[in-house]
């Protein structure tokens, strides 16, 4: 028998900022050790607390990030995709790379550590949850359950699945590589540094009326003594031009 708590809160903080909801909510716990951030729309399947505890051996001292294997389903819950299945024990920087998906409700995180590092606000919370798997492990290994799975909706209700916030979801992508080189660039290796710089490079390039970006990426290369990335930076530009 569970013994359910609601709490109202009196302000729809969520519609503002989604990483300070998820903090206010995290902040409602207690004796908790891990927490899943789930989100209101997503599911998960009726064992994924009982293998956490079943597999607890195997990563309590090697991460404090767990992650389930995933379905996509639709605005009605039906699944239309594959089982999404990960390594047992994977880098997370996999995620950087693009070569893995993810979703925050899949991730079990160690209540400890979001204390100490927190949510990054990122425009709709876009990235954010991205960054967190990245910073909550160090930047090190994800333990994955695949018996167990939640399933994440994809609707036209979804920010996953709206149309009409693409400047939003691209000014949080360039604000997320931004925040790696200039916070983490020496947690990431060499040919990981390379492909944020190029997708740092492309948000730019994609829609240069925002030359703005332009100068913060010169800068924090500049800063960071990157005079080659600063040559392929100028070369890229003057590239665009001459098309």
């Amino acid at each position: 028998v569970f013994n359910f708590k609601y709490h109202k809160f009196q302000n729809n903080l969520g519609s503002t900022s989604l990483t300070r909801q998820w903090q206010r909510c995290i902040d409602l716990s207690s004796y908790e050790e891990w927490i899943i951030i789930l989100g209101d729309d997503d599911l998960v399947s009726n064992n994924i607390v009982e293998l956490f505890y079943a597999n607890y051996g195997k990563f309590k001292n090697l991460t404090p990030v767990v992650r389930f294997a995933t379905y996509k389903i639709d605005a009605s819950s039906k699944i239309y995709s594959k089982l999404f299945k990960n390594q047992e024990l994977e880098h997370s920087t996999k995620i950087i790379e693009n070569k893995k998906r993810s979703s925050l409700s899949e991730y079990a995180f160690r209540k400890d550590i979001i204390d100490i590092i927190k949510f990054k606000d990122f425009p709709l919370a876009w990235y954010s949850d991205l960054l967190a798997v990245l910073e909550f492990s160090n930047f090190g290994q994800i333990f994955s359950i695949n018996s167990a799975y939640v399933k994440i909706r994809i609707s036209e209700e979804s920010i996953s699945g709206m149309q009409d916030n693409f400047a939003q979801k691209e000014e949080a992508k360039f604000q997320f590589y931004n925040y790696i080189l200039k916070n983490a660039n020496q947690k990431i290796n060499k040919e990981t540094t390379k492909i944020v710089e190029g997708k740092l490079n492309n948000i730019y390039f994609n829609d240069k009326k925002f030359f703005k970006r332009f100068i913060i990426i010169f800068i924090l290369y500049l800063k960071k003594h990157k005079f080659r990335s600063i040559f392929n930076l100028f070369h890229s530009l003057f590239t665009n031009i001459q098309k």
